[in-house]
C-alpha cells in the first residue's frame, strides 16, 4: 500500500507528458503478461483455460486475440487495456456468454492480473517518473 500512496505523491508533482510516460509504460507491461498468458491459455490465477471440447482442431485457441490487445485513451491519470476488433468476441470468452451461433463459450480470463502484476506495474512507473 505504501507503494500506490508513493505513486500518488509522485503523480502530484509530476507533469503531464511524464504522468503518461507512466502510464504508458505500466500499461505496455501489463499488456505483454496478459499477451504471453493467452500465449500459455492460462488464466491471472496460474490455472489452465478450459480445454476445447472438439480434440480434432491442433492449433491453440484464442492465439489471435494477444495481437488485439491495446493500451487505449492514455490522458493525465488514467489508461486501460482493451482489445481492437473482435471486442465483442473476446468479451463473449472472457466472460464466458452464448457467442452468436448460440454455442456456450467456457468462461477464460483474457484480461486479468495478479498482485504480482500490479507491483510490477506500479514498480514500473515509479522508476518513470523518477527518472528526469
Amino acid at each position: 500500500m505504501a507503494e500506490t500512496d508513493e505513486l500518488d505523491f509522485l503523480f502530484e508533482r509530476t507533469r503531464p507528458a511524464k504522468r503518461r510516460q507512466a502510464i504508458r509504460k505500466g500499461l505496455a507491461y501489463l499488456r505483454d503478461v496478459n499477451r504471453k498468458r493467452i500465449t500459455q491459455q492460462r488464466n491471472a490465477d496460474g490455472s489452465s483455460y478450459t480445454p476445447r471440447k472438439n480434440k480434432r482442431r491442433k492449433r491453440k485457441m484464442l492465439t489471435g486475440f494477444r495481437r488485439l490487445l491495446r493500451a487505449r485513451n492514455v490522458t493525465g491519470d488514467r489508461g486501460y487495456l482493451s482489445y481492437s476488433g473482435a471486442s465483442t468476441l473476446a468479451l463473449i470468452h472472457h466472460l464466458g456468454r452464448v457467442d452468436q451461433q448460440g454455442l456456450k463459450m467456457p468462461e477464460r480470463e483474457l484480461l486479468g492480473a495478479n498482485d504480482d502484476d500490479w507491483q510490477a506495474a506500479i514498480d514500473i512507473m515509479i522508476e518513470v517518473l523518477l527518472s528526469e
